[in-house]
């Protein structure tokens, strides 16, 4: 419903694989079938993640850049 209703959608960002992984499976299962839309996983920023530091995080989200028409 959500890119049907909203066709300029054509990238979404996902929190973390684990979260990636589950909302793939239950949310949206047939949107990597979907043509025009693009999905990237990036590394979790919960605090659990100490796998990065901060500003390796801040560094790699910061390429998400929202356009408005």
């Amino acid at each position: 419903g959500l890119l049907d209703i909203h066709p300029s959608i054509t990238h979404i960002a996902l929190n973390g694989r684990t979260g990636a992984e589950r909302w793939l499976k239950r949310g949206l299962p047939g949107i990597m079938t979907r043509e025009g839309i693009s999905l990237r996983a990036y590394p979790s920023t919960s605090p659990a993640n100490a796998r990065y530091r901060f500003e390796e995080l801040r560094n790699t989200w910061k390429g998400i850049v929202i356009h408005k028409k």
